[in-house]
């Protein structure tokens, strides 16, 4: 087409171009829905799935820190923490609750 700059040759060239074009995206559907077909009911994967294929980076923020089994440890304080907060909460909520209950004899 370029060297004979000839009309054919361009009609040629551009349905070459629109075949081509129309393959690769029903090549496209064809891996993207296999994909979803073999994740299936599992939204997680899902809605990972459509994050990449949007473009959207997973990215883990954590607080800075110089080593992982301490940071680890810390998370571990805090929820053992919260946990045991919630249960001496329920068990003081349980215990009260029980005292002022008035059908008990």
């Amino acid at each position: 087409m370029r060297k004979t700059k000839l009309t054919i040759h361009r009609q040629m060239f551009r349905e070459s171009c629109i075949t081509t074009n129309q393959l690769l995206i029903k090549c496209k559907k064809d891996y993207f829905s296999s994909k979803v077909s073999e994740i299936g009911h599992d939204q997680k994967q899902l809605h990972r799935l459509t994050n990449d294929l949007m473009g959207n980076k997973r990215e883990i923020f954590l607080p800075e820190h110089e080593d992982d089994k301490l940071l680890a440890d810390k998370f571990c304080e805090f929820f053992v923490g919260k946990i045991s907060i919630i249960r001496d909460s329920l068990s003081t909520t349980n215990t009260s609750s029980s005292d002022s209950n008035p059908y008990e004899s």
